[in-house]
């Protein structure tokens, strides 16, 4: 009866700890509305409802303030937005945005400021959806503010919004596609399979007709490094299960493949850095997504080690192109740069855990596969002279790591 909001909050409590924020969401949403048509007394519902408010403040990660602060990020987003407002401004009509994944609404805000007609916000968290339409309102005005329409929904069960009555047309088809969906691994939010299904469920699975789409691309750097602290993250060191009497087989390395590294300090490259791949999300919205998502064919880049030492891991960077430049107006590619030495990103570099015994000494040569997943990039380092299954590979990625 009466505790019953309590314990739905500490059920959703316990999947946020564990990392399912949606599962934890849905707990929270019964738990409001159990509370609200229990009629609980004054002192029982101030307890629930302080409870309400620490669990969703909970579900707000804290990279999302990173992100809002990434000043260099801003400004690149605001040029890009700029440019492809004025691009589709250019075939005539009106302009309408979808932003995936839109937060607190600061990406579509800048497009209704550049020009753009129409936003459809998606945002699953409730309270980001509340704080968003205050700043709209804020910002815009009471009216001007329904140029952004949230829709409260999981991109990959998007449902059109309903409308009653002529007086409130369907929103148009979005000529424009914000979805920064990337993490330190690139891939890792789910770009390649939210932004199509999202546009899919917008249509009603009709055809999905060419949009273009923010960022465009990426382009990938890495290189080999030593790094004992990082590698601590992702697997339990030989030495450790030595003294624990564990058999070899516990030197596995964890299942997520690679973690996000916070300073410089914690890895020292072994190898001059590469570009390992450039990832191309055109295609999620201007193809059918069941074609699948970048080739088939590994990458390859060649490595030469600048140090002697161990190799724990790959660091991982890119270089995200938000807008490639289109003609006179709009001629200007716009490129937001990540790396180790970008101060104030709300992207650290990713670094990829790797197997244990891979060394290499100074002036040596590998090899870099690497391959694109939906939902990662994967990567094989090879000793030249050998293939995947040769003495001296080390793979990562997928989960599944191996080295000899």
């Amino acid at each position: 009866g009466a505790l019953a909001p309590c314990v739905l909050c500490v059920l959703g409590q316990l999947l946020q700890a564990r990392g399912r924020p949606v599962c934890a969401l849905r707990y929270f949403d019964l738990a409001e509305g159990w509370r609200m048509r229990s009629g609980l007394v004054r002192r029982q519902a101030c307890v629930e409802s302080k409870i309400m408010s620490h669990s969703l403040r909970a579900t707000v990660p804290r990279w999302h303030f990173e992100m809002l602060n990434d000043r260099a990020r801003n400004e690149c987003f605001a040029d890009a937005i700029a440019e492809a407002v004025a691009h589709c401004q250019g075939k005539g009509g009106p302009v309408t945005v979808l932003d995936c994944g839109a937060g607190t609404g600061l990406l579509g805000l800048l497009a209704l400021r550049e020009g753009a007609d129409e936003v459809l916000a998606v945002e699953y968290n409730p309270l980001l959806v509340d704080v968003g339409r205050r700043i709209a309102a804020e910002v815009l005005g009471p009216e001007d503010a329904e140029q952004i329409q949230w829709l409260e929904q999981d991109l990959c069960f998007l449902q059109p919004p309903v409308q009653s009555g002529a007086a409130n047309p369907p929103p148009r088809t979005p000529q424009l596609v914000l979805a920064e969906l990337v993490d330190a691994g690139l891939l890792g939010e789910g770009i390649v399979k939210k932004v199509p299904a999202a546009i899919q469920g917008l249509s009603a699975n009709l055809h999905i007709p060419p949009v273009h789409i923010i960022p465009e691309g990426a382009t990938v750097h890495a290189a080999l490094a030593e790094a004992p602290r990082l590698a601590c993250r992702g697997r339990l060191l030989p030495e450790t299960a030595a003294t624990l009497g564990l058999p070899s087989a516990w030197h596995a390395v964890a299942d997520v493949p690679y973690t996000a590294v916070e300073a410089k300090a914690h890895f020292q490259l072994l190898t001059a850095p590469v570009e390992a791949t450039r990832v191309d999300f055109t295609g999620l919205v201007t193809s059918c997504p069941s074609t699948g998502f970048g080739s088939c064919e590994a990458k390859r880049s060649r490595l030469r080690a600048i140090k002697p030492g161990q190799v724990d891991g790959i660091v991982v960077w890119f270089d995200l192109l938000l807008w490639r430049g289109r003609g006179e107006a709009t001629g200007n590619d716009v490129v937001l740069h990540g790396g180790p030495d970008r101060e104030g990103s709300s992207w650290d570099p990713a670094f990829f855990f790797l197997p244990p015994g891979l060394s290499v000494h100074e002036g040596e040569e590998l090899e870099l596969l690497t391959m694109e997943g939906d939902d990662r990039l994967e990567f094989l380092v090879l000793r030249l002279g050998t293939d995947a299954r040769g003495e001296g590979a080390g793979t990562v990625g997928g989960g599944v790591c191996c080295g000899g």
